[in-house]
């Protein structure tokens, strides 16, 4: 039998990684929009167009954020998860070095840092919180 409260619990906590990871794809998106057309990919970028996809980029990280508040908030993860918010200067950085310019050799990493940044503050955290509580 399927218990839906874990499920729930599962779901939120694992929500900032796969919202993160789909960050990712969509700066790659972005970042490859030009050839896309070219070869009749149709990418969520492609349906927004350019402009309109660079300024919704900034809501995804801060959207998992906001999933690791909601996660501490519920008591799914330990009030240790809410030192993730630390990285803020760093994620505004990579953030606003990618709406700036969408180049695959320069600033798609931005979209990776965020992702490694906040991955492994969380998993350390986690970590952490299971060998010294």
């Amino acid at each position: 039998m399927v218990n839906l409260a874990v499920l729930f619990q599962l779901l939120l906590v694992g929500l900032p990684f796969a919202i993160l990871d789909s960050t990712v794809m969509f700066a790659d998106n972005i970042c490859d929009l030009k050839q896309d057309i070219k070869n009749e990919r149709y990418t969520l970028p492609f349906y927004l167009e350019k402009k309109k996809a660079v300024q919704i980029y900034p809501f995804w990280p801060s959207t998992a954020l906001l999933f690791i508040l909601i996660s501490v908030i519920f008591n799914y993860l330990p009030i240790w998860s809410l030192l993730v918010l630390l990285l803020l200067p760093w994620i505004i950085k990579n953030t606003h070095a990618f709406m700036q310019f969408q180049d695959k050799a320069t600033t798609f990493k931005s979209a990776i840092n965020n992702l490694l940044m906040i991955g492994a503050a969380q998993v350390l955290i986690i970590v952490a919180f299971l060998l010294f509580s």
